[in-house]
């Protein structure tokens, strides 16, 4: 399962984490873009998960209005990625 930390009341959550520790399996901070695939539309953000790195989505994750390419300036998984790394709002096993 991956999971997500929500705070806020209801309408008003604010994502401050996600944690894959036990749903990707073998991943590194500088392979975690084969795992997690962000997608952009409509002012929200898909995350494709692959557990094994292997291109085959296996969950989705909707962030709907959020948009992580506005909030970081670029459309790059592995930047995005290594920014969200690097604050602690996504926790692997590296």
């Amino acid at each position: 399962m991956f999971y997500t930390t929500l705070t806020g009341g209801l309408g008003n959550d604010t994502l401050s984490g996600l944690n894959g520790n036990d749903l990707l399996i073998g991943e590194q901070s500088n392979t975690v873009s084969q795992y997690l695939a962000l997608n952009f539309d409509g002012g929200s953000t898909t995350i494709d998960v692959s557990a094994n790195g292997n291109g085959t989505v296996t969950q989705k994750i909707v962030l709907e209005n959020v948009d992580l390419s506005a909030e970081y300036g670029t459309t790059d998984n592995q930047a995005i990625l290594d920014s969200l790394l690097a604050n602690g709002n996504l926790v692997i096993d590296q």
